[in-house]
């Protein structure tokens, strides 16, 4: 079963440096693959594969302006200046996508959202979320901090807020800074 998951899934996903961190994420929100797929492997494959590089693809198509607004642990973790000519780096980011959504099953459909049919997908695992953020984030850029609290990755909603990913990460910062000045 696949509970809530965050808005910045997919960049905590791409942030995990290892199995025991992405392992963590799945306790936390659910089963990672789905079907007869193993966990290990899918692991494995999204801190050291495709959809880790499907990320920094990405980061590197929004440019180095967008990503002057985002933490700079984020940026400096998956960033990196590619020499790679724009439409190869394109075709690259479009056959990992495809690839993803294909792999981890991600159902498609269409919708109707006021006159237009929308395609959109439907995920049946943790991994399929993650590439449907990650999309997501490609098509509508935003910034993205880390919470103080948690460390989980959230969007920037307006200038000069965030600190936290929720309410209950604020709350529990306070209470923690509450109990440490006693």
């Amino acid at each position: 079963m696949i509970k809530k998951a965050p808005e910045g899934l997919w960049l905590a996903l791409a942030l995990a440096p290892g199995p025991e961190e992405v392992q963590e994420l799945v306790k936390k929100y659910g089963r990672l693959g789905h079907g007869n797929q193993s966990e290990g492997k899918i692991i494995l494959e999204t801190v050291g594969g495709g959809f880790r590089h499907a990320v920094a693809l990405s980061l590197n198509m929004l440019g180095k302006d967008l990503l002057k607004e985002w933490d700079p642990y984020i940026v400096k973790y998956l960033y990196s200046e590619r020499t790679t000519p724009t439409d190869t780096i394109r075709l690259q980011l479009r056959d990992l996508i495809n690839h993803g959504l294909q792999q981890d099953a991600v159902q498609s459909h269409v919708e109707w959202v006021g006159k237009k049919l929308v395609l959109g997908g439907i995920p049946n695992s943790l991994i399929g979320v993650a590439w449907i953020q990650l999309l997501k984030n490609f098509r509508e850029p935003r910034p993205w901090l880390r919470c103080e609290y948690c460390s989980m990755p959230f969007p920037i909603r307006r200038k000069g807020a965030g600190r936290f990913c929720s309410d209950s990460c604020r709350v529990s910062s306070y209470q923690k800074q509450q109990r440490q000045s006693k």
